[in-house]
């Protein structure tokens, strides 16, 4: 159910897997001789905290309704063993207290992650807008909002595409995917001076991973870094 402030409709979506991790995030606390110091918060705090980034977030962007969205375990996982596999296994304290917490507020779609279920609703609900940190969310096209940097990016459809077929060559280290070996930014933007950059994509991988490996990797990749924009989702009521 979007969360609703008044009958006008601006819709934040959120990307809200971040929140959890800013609301986490030690108090940091500066000595007279300049050390710094970090402690970590109590339950109360981090919740404290979650509500407050959420609200300037609302507030900062003049959002009358937002509906947010925690990721569940991705069915990119079962694609690709090694997606996010390099990650941490171990969470900080309250990771999993302020998971349920954020839950009373957000939404949690199974197989999905936030930001798949961003890019759907954002397909379905007019006059909605993108709030996240992560950089990935620049291949979907629309207005965004970056509540740690407080700034605003448009995103044409012509550079989300772009954006996209660049993370097909040079990967993506965060989400522990691979691109094309030794291919980087400088070889994307000599291959994709203009479009269609899929078939000059599909192509590279096979001339440099040869066609059964090349292939398989293509397809691969490209079900790992694309962003869902259709699922059997809840309707949610506008």
């Amino acid at each position: 159910m979007i969360s609703k402030r008044t009958s006008k409709k601006r819709i934040a979506l959120i990307d809200g897997d971040f929140l959890i991790w800013v609301a986490i995030y030690p108090k940091k606390t500066v000595s007279e001789d300049g050390t710094k110091n970090y402690e970590e918060k109590t339950l109360e705090e981090a919740k404290e905290d979650f509500d407050k980034f959420l609200n300037q977030i609302l507030n900062t962007t003049d959002a009358t309704d937002y509906l947010g969205f925690i990721s569940d375990k991705s069915f990119r996982h079962e694609i690709n063993p090694n997606y996010k596999a390099q990650r941490a296994k171990g969470k900080p304290n309250h990771f999993k207290e302020m998971k349920e917490y954020a839950l009373t507020k957000f939404e949690l779609i199974k197989d999905l992650e936030a930001d798949d279920c961003v890019r759907i609703y954002k397909k379905r609900l007019k006059d909605s807008f993108i709030v996240s940190n992560d950089k990935d969310v620049l291949m979907l096209e629309g207005k965004h909002f970056n509540p740690q940097k407080q700034e605003w990016i448009e995103t044409t459809k012509e550079k989300a595409e772009l954006f996209f077929w660049t993370s097909m060559i040079t990967g993506d280290t965060v989400d522990n995917i691979k691109g094309i070996p030794k291919k980087g930014i400088k070889y994307a933007k000599e291959l994709l001076t203009s479009p269609p950059y899929r078939e000059k994509v599909f192509n590279a991988y096979v001339e440099h991973l040869g066609e059964r490996e090349g292939i398989e990797w293509f397809y691969k990749n490209y079900m790992c870094l694309s962003i869902l924009e259709d699922w059997e989702v809840p309707t949610i009521d506008e």
